[in-house]
């Protein structure tokens, strides 16, 4: 008979290979899904800062609370902000889905925005514009946002120490995958994480381009300067660069000073520069516009025509001294009608051409114009419109003056902030420019014939009271930009050339 083996306690081979996770002392034992709980309210913790910061910086885009990107649009900070936020919801959304695929897109996503910070760093253009301090705020936190979620599969498995404690992480693991998710529901999970890493790494890398683009943009030289002008707004000090071209153009005449509207000065300028019996003519870019740099939030219009005031001292010595034809096209007839009244000894006429009157500035600043101009400042942000730009031949001229200037983020907030201002503290500064402006100005107005707006030239006839030395009313061909006319444009420099002799040669108008 074969010999009995009696199975004692004692030997090894009557124990199971594997026990019962449940009669383990748990107490000393750190699952790794204790574990990835830290791990996952850590990850809540930095989606609550990136929220705060988020949000810091969108109330920075209508009141300025001290950052050091005001210079710049404040889109890009938020939208690399926002891109923080989503990287950190993907991660706990799917933080159950391990993915090898996810910590791939991961680094190659922190990768890239850490080469964008060092980028913008080195280039002293998008480093005004972004500001050092935000700046590394909101890269490093987009860094740390998508590197926690590029090793939150590893976090699992994350220093086992023992054999037996891998075997309980194995044998919880497969515990809630059978029952939260099951095979397919599991690979479907896993193709959507992956899917959206993807189109997240996509979307880092189209907005590094864009900011890449802009970066090359600013090396180009503009006409005239990039004067420091400093102002006191809200109770602090700025000082951002503002473009101002002074053209000489005789030796005698007062100085025309051209107040572009929707498009870019220096194309506003170009039929006037033509123009005789005229000193000089300077041309600017408004904060936001061109050349220049942005302003804090708010801004209203006295606040911008101080920046020109202090440009235009450090353009022209004797600025003081010297008597002034204002020559406004838009809504810059506005802004003109302001610096009027803060020089009325100096102005010696105003030419209006198809300017805005007041009330129709305010049918225009409604909320939502300022919603689709936030929107499509976060949209510009994306880089998506410079990218094709340059695959369909677009250059930095186009892009920051041309007929491309519309994708600019600067351009954005600054018609952001004259939608946020419009109703209240600009309201108050046209009004007083109306009372203050004098009587006896002369004032020249000229229209378009092109707009199907009937009750545009009832608001053109408005403009004829603002003064009691009206010289005529002339309308002319085109669309609301006029000199593209060629015919109308040879015409505004002759209104122009006879504007600027009234008094001593009496103009000739039709």
């Amino acid at each position: 008979m074969p010999r009995r083996i009696s199975a004692s306690p004692s030997t090894p081979e009557s124990q199971p290979l594997l026990q019962d996770s449940t009669n383990l002392n748990e107490a000393n034992v750190e699952t790794p899904n204790n574990r990835f709980s830290y791990f996952r309210f850590v990850l809540l913790l930095v989606l609550f800062f990136a929220i705060v910061w988020s949000l810091i910086l969108l109330l920075d885009m209508f009141v300025s609370v001290g950052l050091d990107s005001h210079l710049g649009s404040g889109f890009e900070n938020l939208y690399f902000s926002l891109i923080s936020i989503a990287s950190l919801t993907l991660s706990i959304l799917f933080y159950r889905v391990p993915s090898h695929m996810d910590e791939v897109f991961g680094k190659v996503t922190a990768g890239l925005l850490v080469l964008d910070m060092v980028v913008i760093l080195a280039v002293e253009h998008l480093r005004r514009q972004l500001g050092p301090f935000t700046l590394c705020l909101t890269f490093g936190g987009a860094i740390v946002s998508v590197l926690l979620g590029a090793y939150s599969n590893e976090v699992i498995y994350w220093n086992k120490q023992t054999a037996r404690d891998q075997a309980v992480a194995e044998s919880t693991l497969r515990r809630g995958e059978r029952n939260t998710f099951g095979g397919f529901r599991q690979f479907l999970l896993s193709f959507i994480d992956s899917s959206a890493r993807a189109i997240l790494l996509l979307v880092v890398l189209v907005a590094s381009i864009g900011l890449y683009i802009d970066g090359f943009d600013g090396q180009l030289t503009p006409l005239g300067d990039l004067v420091t002008v400093g102002s006191e707004l809200n109770g602090r000090f700025y000082a951002p660069r503002v473009h101002i071209s002074c053209t000489p153009a005789g030796k005698d005449g007062p100085i025309v000073i051209a107040e572009a509207g929707e498009t870019s000065a220096e194309e506003f300028s170009n039929w006037i520069l033509a123009a005789e019996k005229i000193k000089a003519v300077c041309y600017w870019d408004r904060p936001g516009h061109g050349f220049s740099e942005n302003v804090p939030s708010p801004a209203n219009m006295a606040t911008i025509t101080s920046f020109l005031n202090a440009a235009l001292e450090q353009e022209l010595p004797d600025f003081r001294n010297e008597s002034i034809v204002l020559v406004a096209h838009g809504v810059g007839g506005l802004y003109a009608r302001v610096f009027a009244s803060q020089h009325p000894e100096q102005i010696t006429g105003i030419m209006l051409v198809d300017a805005l009157h007041e009330e129709q500035f305010y049918r225009k600043q409604s909320w939502y114009s300022g919603l689709g101009h936030f929107i499509k400042g976060v949209w510009d942000a994306s880089g998506v419109n410079k990218v094709i730009g340059v695959f369909f031949g677009q250059d930095s001229q186009d892009r920051i003056y041309g007929l491309f200037e519309g994708q600019e983020t600067r351009l954005q907030r600054s018609l952001l902030q004259e939608q946020i201002s419009a109703s209240r503290r600009t309201k108050v500064d046209i009004d007083l420019a109306t009372s203050n402006l004098p009587r006896d100005t002369p004032l020249l107005v000229v229209s378009a014939k092109d707009h199907k707006d009937k009750q545009w030239f009832q608001y053109q006839r408005r403009l004829l009271k603002l003064t009691d030395d009206v010289l005529a009313w002339k309308l002319l061909e085109g669309p609301h930009e006029i000199w593209r006319n060629r015919r109308s444009a040879r015409e505004l420099t002759k209104l122009l050339t006879n504007f600027v002799r009234y008094g001593t040669d009496p103009p000739q108008f039709v």
